[in-house]
């Protein structure tokens, strides 16, 4: 259930962050993971511990929130309220992660704390992979509008809640 899909996602970001620990040291200088200093109006420096381990953390709770939103649609459908089997879930979850990386990029892009937001709770909420499997999921049980609607509705809602998003991060915050 919910429980052992959460369990594996908890997992993952752990997997991930363990790894990136790993690969933060043998790849990357501690300076290429910092924000802007203070006297540009930036945060203080993030290290490259704090960074791979803030990323990881908000990617596993991006990614808990995102199979919250597919299996509330799941039950929604087998309770009966609704009978079409586009993936509203995933759509909701991609569209609002690109609201929310428009809003941190218009308005917070320079913080530190950003990243964590941008790279881990965005980058774990959406994914293209569940978009281009359900697309694939669709057109082979020939469904060729439902691939096709799944394609347009990524790009009708996704495209414009990130620009809106930006629009109001620097409105508000610039």
């Amino acid at each position: 259930g919910d429980l052992a899909v959460i369990s594996m996602h908890v997992g993952v970001a752990l997997a991930c962050a363990v790894a990136g620990f790993g690969l933060a040291r043998l790849w990357r200088p501690r300076s290429s993971f910092t924000q802007p200093d203070l006297a540009s109006g930036g945060d203080a420096p993030m290290s490259a511990w704090l960074t791979v381990l803030t990323v990881s953390v908000a990617g596993g709770l991006g990614s808990v929130a995102r199979v919250w939103f597919i299996r509330r649609e799941e039950a929604v459908r087998a309770s009966g309220k609704i009978a079409s089997k586009f993936p509203w879930g995933m759509s909701i979850a991609n569209t609002l992660s690109c609201f929310i990386f428009g809003l941190f990029t218009g308005g917070f892009a320079d913080q530190a704390w950003a990243v964590p937001v941008l790279a881990g709770f965005c980058g774990g909420f959406s994914t293209i992979a569940s978009v281009a499997t359900a697309m694939v999921s669709a057109a082979r049980e020939k469904d060729w509008l439902r691939s096709v609607a799944i394609l347009a509705a990524i790009l009708a809602l996704a495209v414009p809640a990130s620009y809106l998003g930006l629009l109001i991060g620097k409105a508000l915050f610039l």
